[in-house]
């Protein structure tokens, strides 16, 4: 039987099913006999990832055989309680304690979320959200978390997206709130939105979604009226960062001469020990909300000035001339 982490490594190095190269009855079997929980929830993201981009991000029909059967492991995953993994690491928990990090380094919800937004039918979706509503205290919050991986956060905006007339509008998880915080929290920088448009695949097709429902007459209104829920301030919590100390006393010297001709020439090198002090940052428990849709218009003026650019330049892919025009629509639609 092939083994989970072979399957995984393979998995995050491929950008299809088909070039994943293991058949259905390998993927499900791996599924089914995986226990180590950090990668079995990597495994049925990355495979319910590539499901979902086969299925032109959920524009085509999924293949339900491997989707339904790591919906059911992601919902049985969630129904027994998420197993406490404070500090990870790519292979797994981190056994260090040479480095003290907070809770937020663990992505295991946030895995599991996403794995069951892309393999969930869309009728079912608003079912599932209430239970992963409640673990986020700000839509701002549950943003960060996802901004924290890039393809993570746009492939599950691609699935919430389609949502936006049924969820409520208050909920943590509303695909409005969850865009506008996430281009809060990154600046309102386009060129964030062009190094995904270049490197991740998802990007084009989230970009083009959102500019045609920021001007489709229907769910227009759920942009313009969107305003940020007041969040309580909280009390302060403490993470660390480490940074180096002064260099101390040599620990070694090292007297090296090197002959030049006739002449001698002597130098020395001193070795330092390289020390770490952690210093202590205070920052809100919960991080409140404050995207603004008319920032968000003033971003895409940006990326409409910057893409202009690129195209003439040729240094971007023609296929983005759609995103262009849909920028032209929506500047011209919201700055008059």
């Amino acid at each position: 039987m092939i083994d989970g982490y072979d399957l995984l490594v393979k998995a995050q190095c491929s950008e299809s099913m088909e070039t994943l190269g293991f058949s259905k009855e390998q993927i499900l079997e791996v599924l089914q006999n995986e226990n180590r929980f950090d990668v079995i929830s990597r495994l049925c993201e990355r495979i319910a990832f590539l499901l979902y981009q086969d299925s032109n991000f959920g524009l085509l029909p999924i293949d339900e055989t491997v989707s339904s059967s790591i919906n059911r492991l992601c919902k049985s995953i969630v129904s027994a309680g998420f197993p406490l993994i404070e500090n990870e690491t790519f292979v797994g928990p981190s056994t260090s304690s040479d480095i003290l990090i907070t809770s937020t380094s663990n992505h295991s919800k946030e895995r599991i979320l996403c794995a069951l937004l892309l393999t969930t039918p869309r009728q079912d979706v608003s079912t599932l959200l209430p239970e992963f509503s409640s673990e986020y205290p700000s839509t701002a919050s549950f943003s960060q978390k996802l901004l924290d991986n890039d393809e993570r956060f746009l492939t599950c905006m691609l699935a919430l997206l389609p949502l936006i007339e049924d969820l409520d509008p208050s909920s943590v998880l509303y695909p409005v709130s969850v865009f506008l915080e996430s281009m809060h929290l990154i600046s309102y920088d386009c060129e964030v939105l062009i190094d995904w448009i270049n490197s991740e695949l998802a990007a084009s097709s989230l970009i083009l979604r959102i500019l045609k429902s920021n001007f489709n007459e229907k769910t227009r209104r759920f942009w313009t009226n969107y305003e940020p829920k007041n969040i309580t301030q909280s009390s302060l919590i403490t993470s660390y960062r480490e940074e180096p100390c002064p260099p101390g006393k040599p620990v070694i010297s090292l007297k090296i001469i090197e002959h030049v001709g006739n002449q001698k020439m002597t130098k020395t090198v001193n070795l330092h020990e390289t020390k770490f002090k952690r210093i202590a940052v205070k920052k809100p428990e919960v991080l409140r909300n404050s995207g603004r849709f008319e920032r968000w218009i003033q971003m895409v003026s940006e990326l409409r000035i910057r893409l202009k650019k690129l195209l003439a330049a040729k240094l971007v892919a023609e296929k983005l001339e759609l995103i262009l025009k849909w920028t032209d629509t929506v500047c011209v639609a919201f700055e008059e």
